[in-house]
């Protein structure tokens, strides 16, 4: 978080990449409710972050809900746009759920610091990869390490990821190049994905492939527990 509050420009840059869409684990440190959302103060270990979480497709139920989980010491993952505030980076949470395993804050973290050495340093045994000639935020392949997953862009400890999921099943890598095609802000139903993949994977293949992708951060739900965009 630090490194990405210390730049001049409006965008938020970390390792001279511009961050969009992120992907945040921490520790919650404050919670305030609003009228129309809540902002959610989290502590990643490099700095703390304020985002807002927008509550008002949430019924009344699963705002209690969410009001009795978010609490101070809870970890959580966030999926959201950042930008640059006065006081450093803040975020548009669009989802926000709890850390169930903390294997996934251990697993995040050293995501962070291996795609942080893959950007400043490049890839293993070819030299430092420089971004010329590619879109922005576009980043060289990461050579098969950790069984060739996705590239990311990194942010202390948060990770914008980007590709498919290398080295996951053949379900996982069709499911999710067909969720990365959808270009509805509120994503696809789980039903739509059902339909589409019938009679190729069962309903059983790819509930396993779902959790998996959210577990792995590739993609997040949105306006409720069914509907799923790539991260």
């Amino acid at each position: 978080m630090q490194g990405a509050a210390n730049t001049d420009d409006d965008m938020v840059k970390v390792d001279g990449v511009d961050l969009n869409t992120v992907t945040v684990i921490g520790r919650i440190v404050n919670v305030m409710e609003n009228n129309l959302n809540l902002d959610i103060t989290v502590h990643d270990g490099t700095g703390q972050l304020r985002m807002t979480h927008y509550i008002t497709d949430d019924s009344e139920q699963a705002v209690a809900n969410k009001k009795a989980e978010w609490q101070p010491g809870v970890y959580v993952r966030a999926f959201g746009h950042v930008t640059r505030g006065p006081n450093g980076p803040n975020m548009n949470a669009y989802s926000v759920r709890m850390i169930q395993n903390f294997n996934e804050v251990t697993y995040h973290y050293l995501r962070c610091i291996f795609e942080h050495l893959h950007l400043t340093k490049g890839a293993a045994g070819a030299g430092a990869q420089g971004m010329g000639g590619a879109g922005m935020g576009t980043i060289a392949p990461a050579a098969g390490g950790w069984n060739a997953a996705p590239p990311q862009r990194q942010m202390g400890g948060a990770t914008a990821y980007a590709g498919a999921a290398g080295g996951g099943s053949d379900c996982q890598i069709a499911v999710q190049e067909y969720i990365q095609g959808i270009n509805d802000m509120n994503g696809v139903h789980i039903s739509q994905v059902y339909t589409v993949f019938n009679g190729r994977y069962t309903k059983q293949q790819i509930d396993a492939t779902m959790k998996a992708l959210v577990d792995e951060a590739h993609v997040y739900t949105t306006v409720d527990d069914d509907h799923y965009r790539a991260a």
